[in-house]
């Protein structure tokens, strides 16, 4: 069995996007719930992350998948 090396590769790096993309999204989810349970209202920063975050951290999680596959087919 071939040894992994180390380094980072590039799709450890998108997967690691990816993972913060959607945590980060679903923290500004949780924030706007959280604002209209206090009857206040939330920034239009919250609904953009909050709109566009998920799909984004699908998207890149889809091109980490097919850049590891990419790399195990070429060893």
């Amino acid at each position: 069995m071939k040894k992994r090396d180390e380094s980072p590769t590039a799709s450890r790096w998108v997967l690691t996007m990816a993972a913060a993309a959607a945590i980060v999204s679903l923290l500004c989810l949780a924030a706007i719930l959280v604002s209209y349970a206090a009857s206040g209202p939330a920034w239009a920063a919250l609904y953009w992350i909050g709109l566009y975050g998920l799909p984004l951290a699908f998207g890149l999680m889809v091109l980490g998948l097919i850049l590891n596959l990419r790399a195990r087919r070429r060893s």
